[in-house]
């Protein structure tokens, strides 16, 4: 992918309200500038699957109903998100970001993405508004049994992010058995919100302030 350029910054600070500009280098075209805010947090894979049902039933005491989401088929996916409305309302860019990765979203890049065990959720599959992308769990060396867990969010509505978030978890956790850091991708003046839902509704632990993904193209 000739021409990207990615970097990460990182602060304790929390994240403005509104998403920061987007600023491009002079004398370096682009057609892509995007930025991304980055939730990091970790706990147990077991668990948290232990405790998931509980915690999704605190929610819904305290008033939380999670929006509907729909895990699609790998014959699915094409359809879905090379759909022009898809890729020009959800997708940052027409691009697809997968763990740090820029795809055009075109159909033999769907073929490679394809063979990475990837999950797709959407809050609906016609015409959805919010998607969410996790990554098969890998291990890291933090110690024995430790994975990462990398979860792209594209779309701006929190409550849809929520529910889908909480699909993930039960997607990847079973057969995990140490523990996860898990990292959400996301648009940046939502970190705050997901943050709190994660750690006061769901009793995981913020491995890390607020930092950002920032992404320019050039050549996807």
């Amino acid at each position: 992918m000739p021409g990207s350029q990615r970097g990460q910054r990182s602060t304790h600070l929390p994240p403005p309200s509104k998403a920061p500009c987007r600023k491009e280098p002079r004398g370096d075209p682009v057609s892509l500038g995007w930025e991304a805010g980055i939730l990091l947090v970790r706990f147990g894979a077991q668990e948290m699957l232990e405790r998931l049902d509980a915690a999704e039933l605190a929610l819904a005491e305290g008033g939380f109903c999670p929006e509907a989401s729909e895990l699609l088929s790998e014959s699915e996916v094409p359809a879905v998100v090379l759909a022009e409305r898809f890729r020009r309302e959800v997708l940052p860019g027409q691009t697809i970001i997968q763990d740090w990765q820029p795809f055009q979203a075109t159909e033999s890049n769907l073929g490679l993405l394809r063979k990475k065990d990837l999950r797709w959720l959407v809050d609906r599959k016609d015409a959805p508004s919010v998607a969410t992308l996790s990554t098969r769990p890998f291990p890291i060396p933090l110690g024995e049994g430790w994975s990462y867990l990398n979860i792209d969010a594209f779309g701006r509505r929190p409550a849809h992010l929520k529910g889908q978030l909480l699909r993930h978890l039960r997607l990847r956790l079973p057969g995990l058995r140490g523990g996860v850091m898990c990292q959400l991708f996301l648009e940046p003046e939502l970190w705050l919100e997901m943050a709190a839902f994660c750690q006061a509704g769901l009793g995981l632990e913020l491995a890390k302030g607020y930092s950002e993904q920032y992404l320019l193209e050039s050549d996807i």
